[in-house]
């Protein structure tokens, strides 16, 4: 490689050496970063993988339970009061996803997860925002470390995860647009969830 720079001439040579060292480096690299455990750089959880065994706060209660149970159908909905788009889709929800049952009146494990640092701020949102107060506050859990947030790898909000009776992810939804787009979004996770039910 040759630069010309107020009229001298640098050459740059890349010996031999240098590429063979540079390409040893690399692939040193590599192969570290596959002995590094798998939660440091993996992707959101997908479709037909197991979800992850983590608990996490029940508002009301002030207690720590399991994400997923055995045996239902669970939807994970991670939000928080700082995410516009999280309130739209949550108004959404209530009235789709609220009146879920499935044979034998079963109905489906809701948990709203909030993101909030001062997990209060989400049971003010939801006792000022809800039609169903009681209800949609019983499904109010909250996870303000992130930790059920960084277990999942989410990189957007509002997230939502169904998890099916078997425990195995069904579904994952990222994002929320609003509008007619928003309603389809959350009729097809009732959908998914009703069938599962």
């Amino acid at each position: 490689m040759m630069f010309v720079f107020e009229k001298t001439t640098f050459r740059i040579c890349l010996a031999p050496r240098m590429v063979a060292m540079v390409a040893m480096v690399a692939m040193a690299a590599m192969a570290a970063m596959a002995l590094l455990p798998a939660e440091l750089y993996a992707a959101t959880p997908a479709a037909g993988e197991g979800f992850p065994v983590i608990e996490t706060t029940h508002l009301a209660s002030g207690k720590k339970v399991p994400v997923a149970k055995s045996g239902m159908v669970t939807m994970v909905n991670l939000w928080a009061t700082w995410c516009d788009a999280c309130k739209v889709e949550i108004a959404e929800m209530e009235k789709t996803l609220l009146p879920l049952t499935g044979a034998n009146g079963v109905r489906p494990d809701l948990k709203f997860v909030s993101l909030d640092k001062e997990p209060a701020k989400a049971t003010e949102w939801f006792s000022k925002n809800t039609s169903a107060k009681e209800a949609m506050t019983a499904n109010l859990y909250s996870d303000p470390a992130f930790e059920l947030a960084d277990k999942l790898e989410a990189d957007s909000f509002p997230m939502t995860v169904l998890i099916g009776k078997d425990g195995k992810i069904l579904h994952v939804e990222k994002g929320y647009k609003g509008g007619a787009e928003g309603e389809a979004q959350v009729k097809k996770i009732a959908g998914l969830i009703q069938s599962a039910l």
